[in-house]
């Protein structure tokens, strides 16, 4: 059974208010631990946001114009106990691609009823915003409405959890003959709809084979920022808003083919389809350099990382207007469809040359305490795995 959670340096001083020098972010705390306390978010001309500590956010505070390369897409804050009080980390993350970076702007050390502006967001090109920590009421736990779309998920269970904020554990199972490569579900909280994508297609692997389940947890809270609040203050403390709905609206076979709504299978199989542009390029440059399935050197993997270096990344106008043919994908308002297909695209080619060059970092890394035949082993199961993963993308797009 696989667990799949879907769950992102000014200094500022204000009276009672500890601010310590930022740092990069930890491991992301345990979103299970029930701490009684939450953040409370408010950005100028938004509803009240909140999340749970420990937890983390992602928020989209509006930008100062005008916008530029430094304006941060999306501001991270994670959430952990700390005595006397809830440690906040605040981190912007700007560019894409390669120029991806992660800036951590303000550390706060914040407790229950205290409160702060964030005014390093202007740095990075977004509104100010202020955070508080506040308690959290006991709540009642009604487990969501879950409706389903397909015929070959069935849903086992829905157990509420034991943790600051409503949340479930989602039990399904597969009752097909083939393998589940991606379930999703759409989440209403209020009137607002989330989207969970349970992907458990990693390197060709599928979600779930015949048989099998797997399960997700779903929270009132998950990334992004809201039309409205996912809570309301009471005398007593927050009262967060319980999840209302789930839907299983679709599901994914590993052959290509699909049941329940139609809705982001384009948009998912446009994803597999450039993915599997580059994993073919990369095999072709594997296949150049067989001989070190039998023995790799550190020389070698540093001749190797160049040439997958230099695989193209750039987007051609005639592959976007091949794809949207192929793959009428979701419109994204205000965006063109042509660049969101191009975003697609350009995000796959990107990604699967990263990964690569970083197992190949990883299998160097090896080097001055393996000899060359057991270097060259690593070098064949690295191999192995990319065709595999490959073959698992051909079969999906098979049906096309």
């Amino acid at each position: 059974m696989r667990i799949h959670r879907i769950v992102l340096l000014s200094i500022f001083f204000i009276a009672s208010v500890r601010l310590v020098q930022a740092e990069g972010l930890p491991a992301p705390p345990s979103q299970m631990e029930a701490t009684g306390f939450a953040v409370e978010i408010i950005c100028p001309g938004k509803a009240p946001l909140y999340f749970p500590v420990p937890g983390e956010i992602e928020i989209h505070p509006d930008p100062i114009p005008p916008w530029t390369l430094f304006t941060a897409w999306g501001i991270s804050l994670r959430a952990q106990p700390e005595q006397p009080g809830v440690l906040v980390r605040i981190v912007a993350a700007t560019g894409e691609l390669r120029q991806f970076r992660q800036e951590p702007i303000a550390l706060y050390l914040l407790q229950e009823n205290q409160s702060t502006v964030v005014p390093a967001a202007a740095r990075v090109g977004r509104t100010p915003f202020q955070i508080r920590i506040v308690k959290v009421r006991p709540f009642a736990l009604d487990p969501p409405v879950v409706i389903n779309l397909t015929q070959s998920i069935e849903l086992l269970s829905v157990t509420p959890m034991k943790t600051t904020f409503p949340s479930y554990k989602t039990t399904l199972r597969n009752l097909s003959a083939k393998n589940v490569v991606v379930v999703r579900m759409p989440i209403l909280k209020g009137s607002s709809t989330h989207m969970i994508w349970m992907k458990g297609w990693d390197k060709g692997s599928p979600l779930m084979r015949p048989g099998e389940t797997c399960e997700i947890v779903t929270s009132n809270w998950l990334r992004g920022s809201l039309d409205e609040p996912n809570g309301r203050m009471t005398e007593e403390g927050l009262e967060p808003v319980n999840l209302s709905r789930m839907v299983i609206a679709t599901a994914i076979f590993d052959d290509g083919a699909y049941e329940g709504s139609s809705a982001g299978v384009a948009d998912f199989k446009a994803g597999a389809a450039s993915a599997l542009i580059q994993i073919r390029r990369i095999l072709a440059v594997l296949e150049e350099s067989s001989y070190m399935t039998e023995y790799c050197t550190a020389y070698d993997l540093d001749t190797l990382s160049p040439r997958i270096t230099s695989l193209d990344e750039n987007v051609e106008p005639f592959l976007i207007r091949d794809m949207l043919d192929r793959y009428p994908i979701s419109p994204v308002v205000p965006r063109r469809i042509e660049d969101v297909m191009r975003d697609i695209i350009r995000s796959n080619l990107y990604h699967r040359k990263k990964d690569a060059l970083e197992q190949i970092g990883r299998i160097k890394g090896r080097a001055s305490s393996s000899d060359p035949e057991a270097l060259g082993q690593a070098f064949r199961k690295f191999k192995e795995g990319i065709k595999r993963w490959g073959e698992a993308l051909a079969r999906v797009l098979r049906d096309e």
